[in-house]
């Protein structure tokens, strides 16, 4: 596939999921927005190091565990404060 090709196929599946999203809601009204909130950051952790897992690069997140703002973690991002 080339990448043309596939850039229109990735923002078709956008759209369409943008327009499914209307769809969801009612299902989410029992919920409180705390709850909600906290589902959607469990779950993108869940995802994020299952993707770090799957990349085979979470041996270099070992280091960073107890570090402040992940120094010396070679496959995350280093954030700088100014």
């Amino acid at each position: 596939m080339t990448e043309n090709r596939r850039g229109v196929v990735l923002g078709a599946g956008a759209y369409l999921l943008w327009g499914l999203f209307p769809l969801y809601w009612p299902l989410l009204e029992p919920a409180t927005s705390l709850e909600i909130l906290a589902h959607r950051f469990v779950w993108s952790l869940v995802v994020v190091v299952g993707l770090i897992a799957v990349r085979r690069r979470l041996g270099g997140c070992a280091g960073c565990c107890g570090t402040a703002a992940g120094s010396g973690c070679s496959s995350l991002p280093r954030w700088s404060s100014r």
